[in-house]
This record gives C-alpha cells, sequence and structure tokens, in this order.
C-alpha cells in the first residue's frame, strides 16, 4: 500500500514539471518544415501547427513551400515527370506524355520502336512496289511491275518472257526472270529465221539469206558453178565412203533462184575404211558387222548351216569353212542347274563344247559374270575365284564333248548375266561365241519385293495372296505361301458330318416316335369325340323332350333350359350350342307350310337320325353337310 502511494506522489509531481516546462515555451514563435509543409513551431522546438501545405511540385524550405517545377531540371527523385511538370520534363516533338512517361506515337513521322506497317502505316509505310502482310512486313508482290527475287517467268506475269524467249527457271541458261532465248537451241522456234536467228534457222549450203528467207540467190554470183545440197547421202559403190547428192548449177540469178542447166551427182563426203558405209553413213547398222571379204556389211545370225557365207559371223553356227559354207563346227549350250537362287545359295553353272569336226579343236573358254556372284571351280587347268574365269586351252577330240562345271554362290540380290565364251581356234583363225544365262538372285527378308521374288519365294517381301472365302494363306518358314482351308470351315465340314450321322441314326427313331405320338393323339381325339357325341346324344334327348315348353318367339333361358331338362351334369357348351341349333329347326319348320312342314315336323320327332347327320355315329368326328363317309373312321353315314 505504501509501494503505491509513493508511485502516485512521483507522478503528481513528473506531470507539475512537465506542465511548468510546457508554460515556459511561447506558441508560434517561428515558421519551420515538418513533414514536407510549413508548421508553427514553439520556441521550444515543438511543431504546433501546420501552416501551409506543399503540393506535389513543391518542397518546404525555411517554413515556406517553394515550387521546384519551373526550374528547367526534370527532377525525378522529386515525382517529376512529364505529367506533373511539363516544362522541366517536356517530351520530345515526336513523342507523347501518357501517364508520366513520354512515348513514341503513331503519326509522328517516324518509325518507332515496336511500330510496322500493319501498327502504324502512315509511319511506316511500304515503297510503292511492296504490300504490307500481317505481322508488319513489307514484302514485293506479284503484279508490281517489278520482277523481283522470288519471282519467275512461272509465277508471276511480272517477269514475263519475249516473243522469243522460252520460260525455263530450271536452265543454266536462264536470265534472272527464268527466260531462255530460244536461239541457239538447235531448233526453228517461232519467229526465227536465217536472218533474226542463223544459229538456228540458218540457210543451207549453196542456199542464201534474203529477206527473211532462204533463197538459191539474189545476185548473179550466187549461181557461177556450184553444188546445192540436196540432203541426201549414199554410198560409194566400194562401200568405203559416203557420198552426198547435190545439184550443179550454173547460170543467172532470176527471182532468186538460178536459171541454166542442172545436174544431178554427188561428191564425197566422208573416208569410212574398215568400217565400211551402210545406208549412207559410215558403220554398219546394229546387228550387221564389217565383212572384209565381200567388201560390206553383212547381217549377223542368219545363215544356217550348208548355206553360202563370206564371214563367219553370218553363220548361226559362227563358222564359215573355207569352202564358204556354214558349219557348225562347235556347238556350246550353257545350262544352270537353278536360275533363281536366294542370297547364299549355290547352283551349278554346265558349260558343254561339242566337236562336229573331223579333228581336234583347240578351244578356250572364259567365264565372266559381275560382283553379284562368285564362282569356283576349274576350266582347262585354272583354278575359277571371284567373278571371272579365264580358263586355259582345251583340246576338244574330234566328234567329242567336253562339258565343265563352276559352283556359283549368290552374293547379293538383283539381275546378274553369266556369260560364257568359247573360242575355237580352226585354221589359225579364232571363231569366238558367246552365250549368256540371267540369274536373279532374291533376298527375301529385305522388306523389298523386287524383281524376280514371288508370294511362293519371298512372301515375307511380296506377301501372300489375299484370303478367300474359303482358303487362307499363310507365309512358311522357307518363304512360300501355304494354301490351307480356314479353320471355321474344318468346324462346319466336322459339323456337317456329325449332323449328317446324327440324322442317320436319329430319323427313323424319330419318325417312328413321331407315328406313335401322332397315333395316341389321334386315339385321344376320337376318345374325346366318342365320348362327345354320346353326350350330344343324351343332351339332344333331354332337350327334345322338353321342346313342348319352348317356344321360339320367347326362348327360355340357358340356364332354366338346363334345370328343365335335367342337364346340371352335362357340358353347357355342348348344351348352348344344341339348344340353339333346335331353335334354329324350330324356327324353319314354322317357316314352312303345308306337306314340307308336316314332313319337316316328322324329322323333328327323330333328333338322333337328325344328330347322326352332323356328327360320326361312329367315332363321333363332325361331319360336312353332304358327305357320305366319315374321312376319320370311314363309316357310312346315315340319312
Amino acid at each position: 500500500m505504501k509501494i503505491k502511494i509513493i508511485l502516485i506522489v512521483l507522478a503528481i509531481i513528473l506531470f507539475s514539471s512537465s506542465v511548468i516546462a510546457v508554460d515556459n515555451c511561447t506558441s508560434y514563435d517561428h515558421l519551420g518544415c515538418y513533414g514536407g509543409n510549413a508548421y508553427w513551431f514553439d520556441s521550444c522546438g515543438n511543431p504546433e501547427y501546420v501552416s501551409t501545405y506543399c503540393n506535389v511540385n513543391q518542397e518546404c524550405i525555411d517554413g515556406k513551400c517553394i515550387s521546384f517545377c519551373g526550374n528547367g531540371e526534370c527532377q525525378s527523385d522529386k515525382n517529376e515527370d512529364c505529367s506533373s511538370c511539363s516544362q522541366d520534363c517536356a517530351c520530345a516533338d515526336y513523342e507523347q506524355c501518357s501517364w508520366g512517361t513520354c512515348k513514341t506515337y503513331c503519326g509522328n513521322g517516324r518509325c518507332d520502336g515496336d511500330e510496322n506497317c500493319w501498327k502504324c502505316s502512315t509511319d511506316c509505310s511500304c515503297d510503292s512496289d511492296e504490300k504490307c502482310n500481317y505481322p508488319g512486313v513489307c514484302k514485293t508482290y506479284c503484279g508490281n511491275g517489278k520482277c523481283d527475287g522470288n519471282e519467275n517467268c512461272q509465277t508471276c506475269h511480272d517477269c514475263s518472257c519475249e516473243s522469243n524467249e522460252d520460260c525455263s527457271p530450271s536452265s543454266s541458261n536462264a536470265d534472272s526472270r527464268g527466260c531462255v532465248d530460244r536461239c541457239g537451241n538447235g531448233v526453228v522456234d517461232y519467229g526465227e529465221n536465217c536472218q533474226t536467228c542463223p544459229e538456228d534457222a540458218g540457210c543451207s549450203e549453196g542456199m542464201q539469206c534474203y529477206n527473211n528467207g532462204c533463197v538459191e540467190c539474189f545476185k548473179d554470183s550466187h549461181c557461177e558453178s556450184r553444188d546445192v545440197p540436196i540432203g541426201e547421202f549414199i554410198c560409194s559403190s566400194d562401200f568405203k565412203y559416203t557420198l552426198e547428192k547435190v545439184t550443179r548449177t550454173q547460170g543467172i540469178c532470176s527471182y532468186n533462184k538460178c536459171s541454166g542447166e542442172k545436174i544431178e551427182t554427188t561428191k564425197q563426203a566422208s573416208y569410212c575404211g574398215e568400217k565400211l558405209c551402210q545406208d549412207g553413213e559410215c558403220g554398219c547398222k546394229p546387228k550387221y558387222a564389217a565383212c572384209q571379204k565381200s567388201g560390206k556389211c553383212e547381217q549377223q545370225s542368219i545363215l544356217e548351216d550348208g548355206q553360202s557365207c563370206s564371214c563367219y559371223f553370218q553363220c548361226q553356227s559362227n563358222y564359215c569353212d573355207p569352202s564358204g559354207k556354214c558349219v557348225k563346227a562347235i556347238n556350246a549350250p550353257l545350262t544352270t542347274s537353278s536360275e533363281l537362287l536366294k542370297v547364299g545359295e549355290t547352283a551349278k553353272i554346265t558349260i558343254s563344247a561339242d566337236n562336229a569336226l573331223g579333228y581336234d579343236i583347240p578351244t578356250k573358254i572364259t567365264l565372266n559374270t559381275d560382283s553379284g556372284i562368285l564362282m569356283s571351280g576349274i576350266v582347262g587347268g585354272a583354278d575359277c575365284s571371284g567373278n571371272q574365269c579365264t580358263g586355259g586351252e582345251i583340246m576338244i577330240q574330234s566328234k567329242g564333248r567336253v562339258s565343265i562345271i563352276v559352283d556359283i554362290t549368290a552374293q547379293s540380290y538383283g539381275k546378274h548375266i553369266l556369260t560364257a565364251t568359247v573360242i575355237p581356234t580352226i585354221g589359225g583363225q579364232q571363231y569366238p561365241k558367246e552365250e549368256k544365262i540371267e540369274i536373279v538372285i532374291i533376298n527375301p527378308i529385305d522388306g523389298i519385293c523386287s524383281e524376280g521374288e514371288t508370294s511362293q519365294n519371298a512372301c515375307s517381301d511380296c506377301g501372300c495372296p489375299g484370303s478367300t472365302s474359303i482358303y487362307e494363306y499363310v507365309c512358311k518358314t522357307d518363304y512360300s505361301c501355304k494354301k490351307s482351308i480356314k479353320w471355321h470351315l474344318y468346324l462346319l465340314f466336322t459339323a456337317a458330318i456329325l449332323l449328317i450321322a446324327f440324322s442317320i441314326y436319329s430319323v427313323p427313331r424319330a419318325k417312328s416316335y413321331y407315328l406313335r405320338l401322332t397315333a395316341n393323339r389321334d386315339k385321344r381325339t376320337a376318345e374325346r369325340e366318342h365320348n362327345e357325341f354320346k353326350e350330344r346324344k343324351k343332351i339332344v334327348s333331354a332337350l327334345y323332350r322338353i321342346k313342348k315348353d319352348i317356344k321360339i318367339d320367347k326362348p327360355l333361358p340357358i340356364e332354366k333350359v338346363i334345370s328343365k331338362a335335367r342337364l346340371d351334369n352335362a357340358d353347357p357348351d355342348l348344351v348352348h350350342e344344341e339348344y340353339i341349333e333346335l331353335l334354329d329347326k324350330m324356327r324353319k319348320v314354322n317357316e314352312l307350310s303345308g306337306d314340307k312342314k308336316e314332313e319337316a315336323k316328322k324329322i323333328l320327332k327323330e333328333p338322333i337320325k337328325h344328330l347322326a347327320q352332323r356328327f360320326c355315329t361312329g367315332c363321333g368326328s363332325p361331319l360336312r353337310e353332304g358327305t357320305k363317309f366319315c374321312t376319320k373312321c370311314g363309316r357310312h353315314t346315315k340319312k
């Protein structure tokens, strides 16, 4: 308690001293700055009241708000910008102030910053031969009248060619437009003549170019003993030269033609030598060869044995004997054990040489193939390996035969030619003869159906034929397609056999069972109809007994009829049916008159006989009107 009293006394003393101190300071003593504004301070230096609030463009100095906007210095640290102080922070001529920031703008006459032809066409306009494409790139375009970098005569009409030019940009002779001058292409094109393009449309020898056309002459000097080529060539009589046909003229020029004597003759064109001339050209045509003995080109392999010959190549046997007859001296068939191989497989090549002459013939045999086949064996004592076999000389006995067998191994797939050259020497002269055979090598697992491959030897590459409704094909391990019947057809076939067997076994039994069922059903039906007929007889007899109580104009209800006739145990449907039948007959009798009515009344007195006309008395089956026999039991019906 004493402590609390002491604390209260100390607090009072402190408060009193502060009040005394405050009371000693003079208010509104001087102006100063506080918190960016002009304040009144007391003499003790304590801020009292705001004298003036300084705005954003002013600062407080010595108790006064002094504006710093307009001092010519843009002071960003004092929040000066183009919006707050445009005097000090003015934007350039090509800029606008936007929320305190100077920015370029579209329409300032300069293509600035991110401006382009798409965003600001007034400042970033394209050239007259360009168009602005999104996203703002100026590009040349077809139709601007200039053939620009990526345009050519095929892509743009600005690069169209002249009438004497062709459009071919891919040509090495094309200019920047892709055009090629037709003059010099070796073809006389439209518009070319001997004056505009002498390279292509120049005049032939002996002709003159005049007024864009070729003429014989346009002055007399052109007709002074000259030869005008006709453009045809022939062979000389010894077939060693080619001769050119010409027209030799002499005279004066009249109307661009030489008048005077004209003689058709020939002049020597070229020397052919041992190549000989054929059809006006040096060298023999295909399937012909130069025969020096006959002095002309002779057809190869055309003459059969016994026909006259000049050179050996004329004979099919490739030998012309000294008497000038074709003779089959050496027959050399070339065969193979297989013309189709897989990579890695081997085959045997057999070359046989038959001597048909009466003396021994030394013969050299060579075998050659490409790099896709390797050979091994011995030919003429020489060991064959690789793809070339140059064997030694073999002596073939008179009327004898020599056979050589060489093994080959398939190396790379494709079509390969194996050539055997048989060179017999007869009378000191060699008569070479070639035999060729084609070997096709396949690679059935490379995924490519190449030449020679089929579904039967390379099914993994070429695939198997498509399945049909009956058969399907499967690629086997030997790369051939196996044809087999579809599995579900086997099931159907098995099911059909089982069904036939089941039918053979079960049909007689089923038939017997069916006949028993039918007989039992007919028996039950007959018994039911017979019992029903007996009941009908009972019902009819009972109804006819109460016939006098039945009035046609006012029939009794069926319930009273059943009670009156004592038919409580009878089938109500049968009672109702016979009751309706009785009423119907009674009406018909009343409608009759005279004897017919009396006769009808007699019938009504015999109800059972009348019932027998509607139902069979034997089996009880219903009868059709006029029926004489029952269709079920065969009994004769009563009339």
